[in-house]
């Protein structure tokens, strides 16, 4: 697996099978008798139950931005990419990068500092400043109180995986399974059960629900790592 692709943690070449069965409609037929043993080396052996695999993993036909919004966005990125070759060069204007050529003396204030400033300043560094309140710190409002104590009452929900979901992850090996992926297997299984626990969080966020989906898909694609980095901290 290279990564979280479609709410599930699959390869790059899973993901790509994947968005292309999608977006095409593709309607695929097995020849084998629909039973086929997909894994890295037989993948490409049978479509229609590479298909149905990727679907019981976890991967979402809805999560896959559609092929117009595709052709959309790059044709926004290229009609950028025109513009920002038509726009002119500012160190090339009026000379040398930085050059005041055409603004008189008159223009340029030079500003030193007062006596009677330079000694509020330095009386000012070492008194502090204060904002709002005495030790500078504002009161936190209902609404804020209300919205942190949701925060911690959903962390606390989704910090810890269920027994449930721990029951479903087993240390012993399938059938046919080399007693060397066990391991491999077992930190898979927990990872995707991890990332499950953060979009759940995630959809509890104040606004998360209100952004497109593609937007959503890419925070938590790119915040993922990051967050069950912070989650093995103590």
């Amino acid at each position: 697996a290279s990564g979280y692709h479609y709410n599930a943690l699959t390869c790059e070449g899973c993901k790509g099978f994947f968005r292309r069965s999608i977006t095409k409609n593709a309607v695929y037929q097995c020849k084998y008798g629909n039973n086929c043993e997909i894994d890295m080396y037989m993948r490409r052996k049978c479509q229609e139950c590479r298909l149905k695999k990727c679907l019981t993993v976890g991967m979402r036909p809805e999560c896959v931005v559609p092929e117009y919004q595709c052709a959309v966005k790059r044709k926004e990125k290229k009609a950028q990419k025109v513009g920002e070759k038509d726009k002119p060069n500012s160190t090339t204007m009026n000379g040398s990068p930085g050059s005041l050529t055409g603004i008189g003396t008159e223009h340029i204030v030079k500003l030193e500092p007062t006596e009677g400033d330079s000694l509020s300043m330095s009386g000012s560094s070492s008194a502090g400043i204060t904002i709002g309140s005495q030790n500078g710190v504002k009161p936190v409002i209902p609404e804020q109180e209300e919205l942190i104590n949701r925060l911690v009452y959903f962390q606390n929900e989704f910090e810890q995986p269920s027994e449930e979901d721990l029951k479903r992850i087993t240390n012993a090996p399938t059938d046919n399974e080399d007693p060397s992926d066990v391991r491999y297997r077992h930190i898979t299984e927990i990872t995707i059960l991890t990332v499950q626990l953060i979009v759940e969080f995630a959809k509890r966020l104040p606004g998360f629900d209100k952004l497109m989906r593609e937007d959503q898909i890419a925070l938590l694609k790119a915040c993922s790592s990051e967050v069950m980095m912070l989650r093995v901290g103590p």
